[in-house]
């Protein structure tokens, strides 16, 4: 959806859950103080899993800011695993959004018609978003799926 950024998945597995658990967990530096700097090239995620879900975000932030939040949630099934898993950039669209209301407040405090700076400010808001979406946010998501997918063996 564009303008709230998510997209939900499922993905069906021939692995029980725990194993998909373990397939994943391949892929991910789970969090700690180490961060960028010292992390784990190998692993293209950070983040946390459970037995029944994981939280995720593309290990390399720095190069997008729009990268997408994945929670997973694993369902066991007759012949395998499902995984319904939630791509969102609402928290990038949140702090994008206060960053820039804070700014424009800021440097309009001493004007008493702020009509005009705010929509500047929204439709600056709404241009940069939708650059965000369509080059950082959706492209991050496909390889992301793609990962995912790979890992789990999507049998679909």
């Amino acid at each position: 959806m564009f303008f709230v950024p998510y997209r939900k998945i499922q993905i069906e597995t021939a692995f029980n859950a725990d194993e998909a658990i373990e397939r994943i967990s391949q892929a991910v530096d789970e969090e700690s103080v180490r961060r960028n700097a010292f992390r784990n090239k190998d692993k293209y995620f950070r983040g946390s899993i459970s037995r029944e879900e994981f939280r995720l975000v593309p290990a390399d932030r720095r190069r997008n800011s729009y990268a997408p939040s994945i929670h997973g949630v694993l369902v066991p099934g007759g012949k395998g695993t499902l995984v319904n898993v939630t791509f969102s950039g609402l928290l990038s669209l949140i702090s994008l959004a206060v960053v820039l209301l804070l700014g424009l407040f800021s440097a309009y405090s001493r004007h008493s018609n702020l009509f005009k700076p705010m929509i500047f400010a929204l439709v600056t808001l709404v241009a940069f978003h939708s650059y965000s979406y369509y080059v950082e946010f959706l492209p991050e998501v496909r390889a992301s799926e793609s990962l995912l997918r790979d890992l789990l063996g999507d049998y679909r």
